[in-house]
């Protein structure tokens, strides 16, 4: 019997396995479109976040940036590809940068989100 628990932990026959979370930051600009909307949408479809958490707080990333915590996905290219589809639905021209965090992430002057908004 296997189940993971709310710290990413797999238990499997009384064996413990810590799963690591990888953590990404992308971003898109849409050159032929001011959509953001859209393509907020159409990227928290993929997975995505305009979220990013803090040392506090939880804080508003810039336009087009967003972040993503996955422990199934692990490579660049997966996030290129869910990256992709999302703005591939808002407009034809766009260009994509994607960056897998292997460290801490220094944060300066983001507006936080209230606890309404979270």
């Amino acid at each position: 019997m296997a189940f993971r628990n709310d710290d990413n932990v797999f238990v499997c026959n009384f064996v413990k396995i810590k799963m690591f979370m990888a953590k990404f930051i992308t971003r898109v600009e849409l050159h032929d479109a001011d959509d953001y909307e859209t393509l907020h949408k159409e990227m928290e479809d993929q997975g995505f976040s305009k979220a990013i958490k803090g040392s506090k707080d939880l804080y508003q990333l810039p336009r087009g940036e967003y972040f993503l915590s996955d422990v199934l996905i692990t490579d660049n290219d997966d996030v290129m590809t869910m990256a992709k589809k999302a703005a591939k639905k808002v407009c034809e021209n766009y260009g994509i940068i994607v960056t897998k965090i292997d460290g801490l992430v220094k944060l300066h002057n983001l507006k936080p989100i209230e606890s309404s908004d979270k």
